[in-house]
């Protein structure tokens, strides 16, 4: 038996109502959020016609408007003779970078934009998110609807394949 409640939100899935209700509860039940690598939101971002939901969630937890403020975050650099080699897993998505979302310290290097196989697995940059605004599931749920519907996004579209029958 587990001390805590555990939940893992499903940000796979096709961006549907039902998934958005399903975020915007677990996000009004949780005390905390942790998001373990950038696998989800450096893609994420970046297929918004796709993924509106998720585009939107991202966006909104980043700038701090769904109640939560980044408590944690580790960064696992690379180093060679004292100098730090940083990858930027913010580098290729259009979202606010959280307050406390820093580079490392001290002599360091940054490349921009890494790998996913390097930035995921090998030099993973935890988030751990507390919730300190206690918004509701309605506010939260809300909040994520508007801004897809003034972006122009659709919940629930099926993108399908982009070629014709002919091509």
């Amino acid at each position: 038996m587990h001390e805590y409640d555990v939940r893992e939100l499903p940000l796979y899935d096709q961006d549907t109502l039902f998934k958005l209700n399903e975020v915007s509860e677990s996000l009004a039940d949780a005390d905390y959020l942790v998001i373990f690598s950038n696998r989800l939101y450096g893609t994420v971002p970046r297929l918004e016609d796709r993924y509106p939901i998720s585009s939107v969630y991202y966006e909104k937890l980043f700038a701090g408007e769904l109640g939560y403020e980044l408590a944690y975050t580790s960064n696992r650099e690379t180093s060679f003779l004292g100098i730090g080699y940083d990858a930027d897993p913010m580098a290729r998505i259009d979202v606010s970078v959280p307050e406390g979302f820093s580079g490392p310290g001290g002599v360091n290097v940054s490349f921009g934009w890494a790998d996913e196989s390097f930035t995921v697995y090998d030099h993973t940059r935890p988030l751990v998110f507390r919730n300190s605004g206690l918004l509701s599931a309605n506010e939260i749920e809300g909040f994520i609807q508007e801004q897809v519907q003034l972006n122009g996004g659709t919940i629930g579209q099926t993108i399908g394949l982009l070629l014709t029958d002919d091509e």
